[in-house]
């Protein structure tokens, strides 16, 4: 046979090549298969050496089976293989500082480092933990050692070369010698990082689960089908008035739930049997009795739990306290009802919009445009307005939905479904319902008393004329006995006669004065003092003033308005006085100034007359006098409810000082005081 026989692999040009390599080298050792006689193939290791013997070259080989080294390689590769893809890394490590490393798999690269960097000593096994977890597993490790545990489970943290921070679980087994003595720590480390975020987050979870039933504004429960609690958080204790859920706890477990909460214990099976009946969550109200005794209605939202052995024996719910809301909405129904009868009965019409539309009118409604309740809910809330007064009711009505202040009360004019027109008062609001700004208005008819009102202005249009009539025919009748006065005296001889016709035409004239001014003025009911006493003067400079004489009058008098009750007493005293003056304080024929005045002292009124004559006689008692003049002068200030000053320095002055109106009865009409006659 030849070599080729027994090694189908190896050819002649191999051969060649060989025996060239092994004259050079002496001997070569090299794997290949060899072919047995039943034709299988032998993995073999041969030793070839060459040998010169006799003049001849040889090739001397020792051929040896390697079956099962082959195969344990195999198997080991194989292991191999598995480890370096699986999630677990292979670790050996000298009992000694550091923990050196004396094996490592090569999947340690999954930690950003090679087995050669681990396996040089450089870096042991200790750099690789965490700073803050070092102690701690070295202090573990110690224990087990102490306890003599050779096998042990840690977690821990390391650091990969990146920087990067990874959560490991660590599974070592503890290698000694023969006196007992610890010498390496094999190890089979596995990355638990994802598993440890889990968990976090699970414990986060359950954190957050945790803070929302803890501070959950209403009641949460696990229950028994038998009436235990299993499990209930602090809103529904505090629903109930109870301290502390362990108090609600240990009070209802003592007993059950139906015997302490249940007003009528009876009433719990049906519920529970409804909620263990099917999966999906069950709604009802339920009355539940606080620790003090008082009654609460809670809206529940219970459903069924399946407890261990999957069994429907367990729920949970949900309890929102609703007794105020349920005494609110009582309370709005019996407000809505009380509205809905005040609007129905009321004979005010009332109607309520939303953006344009008409959403209620109330029976009133209907009668006073005539429209039905049907034909108004079709209709804008101005439509039935007169024409030229539909912008401003749009207007405002819409402008009052936004918010933007506008009249809450008008009057406006609207048509009925007839065509009468009718004048309308209309009050209108804003309220809030179903969640949009909403407009409320009624309607007051006031038709009839507009034709009231201008009947009423022009029954007083016709009276004013004829007061206005009446004021201007005393005016002319005063002025006919002035005249008659004036004609009378010219017949009289005697001047003393002569100036007391003069006097009391005087005085005639200074009324006739007063009723000409109000048939002249705006109002009938009010003189201007200025306006009065300026006309008044002048008249009488005219006919007391001397040719020969220069005496001044003046008039310093304020914007007053007075009525003509006052009016002519004022007027008789300035005459009076005016005449006095002109009289006895020029009567040596001297020049002078008279001065009359009248002003506003908070609520009193001042008249003077004043002038810088001779003066009154020092022994003269103006209120004893019997002369007619001065008499009239203290008629006429008690007639005004006044008194009167009088001052002798530099001449005379009469100051008379009253209120700014008269007293008037409880019909309004004056109280005269005094008797002018």
């Amino acid at each position: 046979m030849s070599v080729f026989d027994i090694n189908p692999d190896f050819s002649p040009a191999d051969w060649k090549q060989h025996w060239q390599e092994l004259k050079k080298l002496g001997s070569v050792r090299g794997e290949s298969l060899h072919r047995a006689k039943d034709g299988r193939l032998c993995p073999v290791e041969i030793r070839a050496n060459y040998v010169a013997f006799g003049g001849k070259e040889y090739n001397c080989a020792f051929v040896t089976d390697i079956t099962e080294r082959k195969e344990a390689e195999q198997q080991l590769r194989q292991a191999n293989l598995v480890v370096e893809n699986s999630p677990v890394i292979l670790f050996r490590w000298k009992a000694e500082e550091g923990w050196p490393v004396e094996m490592v798999s090569r999947n340690v690269t999954r930690f950003g480092y090679t087995p050669e960097e681990l396996l040089s000593g450089v870096i042991p096994f200790s750099s690789l933990v965490h700073p803050e977890d070092r102690d701690r597993v070295a202090s573990e490790v110690q224990a087990y050692i102490f306890r003599g545990e050779d096998r042990f489970q840690q977690e821990y943290r390391i650091v990969t070369k990146q920087g990067d921070v990874r959560w490991i679980d660590d599974r070592t087994v503890v290698e000694r010698d023969a006196e007992g003595r610890v010498t390496h720590f094999q190890g089979i480390i596995m990355d638990i990082n994802d598993r440890k975020r889990a968990e976090e987050a699970l414990r986060f979870s359950e954190r957050k689960y945790r803070s929302i039933v803890e501070h959950a504004p209403f009641g949460i429960t696990h229950s028994t089908r038998g009436g235990k609690l299993v499990s209930v958080n602090p809103a529904l204790a505090g629903i109930l008035k109870y301290d502390s859920p362990e108090e609600l706890l240990e009070t209802i477990n003592r007993s059950s739930i139906q015997e302490v909460l249940f007003p009528e214990p009876t009433q719990r099976a049906p519920l529970v049997e409804r909620i263990l009946a099917g999966s999906a969550w069950h709604v009802f109200d339920n009355r539940l009795r606080c620790k003090d005794g008082s009654v609460v209605t809670c809206r529940v939202h219970s459903r069924r739990i399946l407890d261990q052995e999957g069994r429907e024996s367990e729920f949970e719910s949900f309890q929102e306290n609703i007794t105020d809301r349920l005494a609110a909405e009582k309370a709005l129904r019996e407000s809505e009802e009380k509205f809905r009868v005040l609007a129905e009965t009321s004979p005010v019409a009332i109607c309520i919009y939303q953006g344009e539309k008409i959403i209620y009118a109330n029976p009133a409604t209907e009668r006073l445009f005539g429209y039905s309740a049907d034909e108004l809910l079709r209709k804008s809330f101005w439509d039935w307005a007169r024409d030229d007064y539909k912008a401003m009711v749009r207007g405002r009505g819409l402008a009052r939905l936004r918010g933007e202040a506008v009249p809450g009360q008008y009057e406006s004019r609207y048509v009925t479904k007839a065509g009468e027109e009718r004048c309308v008062l209309v009050s209108a609001g804003v309220i809030e319902y179903q969640g949009r700004p909403t407009g409320v208005a009624s309607f007051l008819d006031i038709t009839e008393r507009k034709r009231a009102e201008e009947q009423l202005r022009d029954s007083l249009a016709e009276k004013e004329v004829l007061l206005r009539e009446i004021h201007h025919r005393v005016k002319n009748n005063l002025q006919v006995v002035s005249s008659l006065l004036f004609l009378q005296s010219q017949k009289l001889t005697d001047p003393e006669l002569q100036n007391h016709f003069l006097e009391s035409q005087s005085r005639i004239c200074s009324m006739a004065l007063a009723h000409e001014q109000l048939y002249q003025s705006k109002s009938l009911a009010d003189i201007s003092v200025r306006s009065y006493v300026e006309s008044l003067v002048g008249q009488l400079r005219q006919v007391f003033q001397r040719p020969q004489q220069q005496i001044e009058c003046q008039t310093v008098i304020e914007d007053i308005v007075l009525d003509i009750a006052q009016v002519i007493p004022c007027g008789l005293l300035i005459t009076e006085l005016l005449s006095n003056a002109y009289k006895h304080a020029f009567a040596d024929g001297r020049n002078g100034t008279i001065t009359i005045s009248m002003e506003q002292l908070g609520e009193q009124l001042a008249l003077s007359v004043a002038d810088d004559g001779v003066g009154l006689p020092a022994d003269l008692d103006y209120r004893q006098t019997t002369t007619l003049g001065l008499q009239l002068v203290t008629a006429l200030v008690n007639q005004l409810n006044g008194t009167v000053e009088v001052e002798r320095e530099g001449g005379t002055l009469f100051r008379v000082t009253f209120a700014g109106s008269l007293a008037r009865d409880n019909q309004g009409n004056h109280q005269v005081s005094g008797n002018l006659l």
